[in-house]
């Protein structure tokens, strides 16, 4: 009688042991594609897509270095360089990303939802960098100079940078100045007490030898451009 009790028991929980069986395999599975292969194929799907991003940056740091050296030996032979002056937040070659979320690989399985918190597909790209095209007209004239913001960590193509501190950096600015073939002023976005300190020291001694690049995108922008040239009575139509 305890046998036959014992066999019906069994044949009455088997059934729930093996679909709980086949539940937990179902999420297990579930678990090491989600937080396993699928992170895994990503990463090197990222890696592939970094490596012309990385190359384009490694050539152009190559390219820079090559340039550095090549304007230091020209100002040590008292070649009058070509100055660049600027506001330093418009510095650097702008990195874009592009992220691409995968909402199509979110899933739920037995009330856990997976996928919901993927790495993205990056693309990462370099925008068009202005100073490099100034660079390679400038250097016809002279070295292309610029003095350079210590703390700054942008990827900086173009001009051959002189970095100093901020007790001496208007006496090095205006002795640029003085040796300089030509200056090239670009004037873009909000400008800074330092570039204004610039253009008042132009405006003074070297207007004839200087050349004022405009970059304006909005109507506010222009006005402030504007009055600050207007102070210095350098009224240019902007």
């Amino acid at each position: 009688m305890l046998q036959i009790c014992f066999n019906a028991i069994l044949l009455e929980y088997n059934p729930l042991t093996s679909n709980l069986a086949r539940s937990l395999f179902s999420l297990a599975a579930f678990y090491f594609l989600y937080y396993v292969i699928i992170p895994f194929v990503i990463s090197i799907i990222n890696e592939i897509k970094a490596r012309p991003y990385r190359e384009i940056v490694n050539k152009n740091r190559h390219e820079q270095d090559e340039r550095d050296q090549k304007y230091k030996q020209a100002l040590q032979a008292n070649v009058a360089p070509v100055l660049y002056l600027r506001p330093f937040a418009i510095d650097g070659a702008k990195v874009i990303t592009h992220e691409k979320r995968l909402n199509m690989l979110e899933t739920s399985v037995k009330g856990t939802t997976f996928g919901k918190n993927l790495e993205p597909i990056k693309t990462s790209s370099i925008e068009f960098n202005f100073e490099q095209s100034l660079c390679e007209m400038a250097e016809v004239i002279g070295p292309f100079v610029a003095i350079g913001k210590p703390t700054w960590e942008d990827l900086n193509f173009g001009a051959y940078r002189l970095y100093c501190t901020n007790e001496v950096w208007q006496k090095t600015a205006f002795e640029l100045m003085q040796s300089a073939a030509m200056i090239l002023v670009r004037v873009k976005g909000e400008l800074s007490n330092g570039f204004n300190w610039e253009l008042t020291r132009i405006s003074e001694l070297f207007l004839y030898k200087t050349v004022f690049i405009f970059e304006v995108s909005t109507q506010c922008e222009c006005d402030s451009i504007r009055s600050v040239f207007k102070a210095l009575e350098l009224n240019f139509e902007i």
